[in-house]
């Protein structure tokens, strides 16, 4: 096969414009394939994109809704830790703001959580964690008093509940939650204490 294309070319030359016509061709043919696979390749690029694009789309409304559910669960936390205030008045006064009696006062002090806050360390990392909820107003530093430590309650690493949760598991006839919202309430007290401008 190769000997006979080589007869032909050499007992018909190629006109010097064929030549010319035939690399322009095969050029053409080059650039216009280059350009298809690049137009596939943006096209499917813009199709990522638009995918991707849905998938943020997604997440910011699963976002959205993971926020409003936390949101409800936070407030039945709270709505359960004032119903607990009512069911204990030897704690908590039941005058409004509630606050911790005498003998609440000294239930904390028992409990360990008084000297928890007063460790300035713990404080600050309460306090700061306080902070990034955005706290405006009293009735959201008590719920988010509540929250804090319902979470801290519930986690396995060391922090400034830990003392509180050693009396519990060595004095198990007590009721969590109302220790939980004892704390919750002092808490609340010191953060409005050094949080002048949170006023109503």
């Amino acid at each position: 096969m190769e000997t006979f294309l080589l007869t032909i070319a050499s007992n018909f030359p190629m006109p010097a414009w064929l030549v010319s016509v035939a690399f322009v061709v095969w050029a053409v043919y080059i650039i216009v394939g280059i350009a298809i696979r690049i137009f596939r390749f943006v096209d499917k690029t813009n199709s990522t994109m638009c995918l991707f694009d849905d998938v943020k789309k997604d997440i910011k409304s699963l976002d959205k809704k993971h926020t409003k559910l936390l949101e409800k669960f936070n407030t039945l936390i709270a709505a359960l830790a004032e119903k607990n205030t009512l069911d204990n008045p030897d704690l908590f006064s039941t005058n409004s703001p509630v606050n911790l009696t005498p003998d609440g006062i000294a239930f904390i002090e028992k409990v360990g959580w008084k000297a928890s806050i007063d460790n300035e360390d713990n404080r600050k990392s309460l306090f700061e964690t306080l902070d990034k909820f955005k706290l405006q107003t009293k009735y959201d530093v008590e719920k988010y008093s509540i929250v804090l430590l319902t979470e801290l309650a519930g986690m396995r690493e060391n922090n400034p509940y830990t003392p509180v949760k050693r009396f519990l598991y060595e004095n198990a006839k007590l009721d969590d939650f109302k220790v939980i919202t004892a704390c919750a309430i002092y808490l609340r007290d010191k953060y409005l204490e050094s949080h002048l401008e949170i006023k109503e």
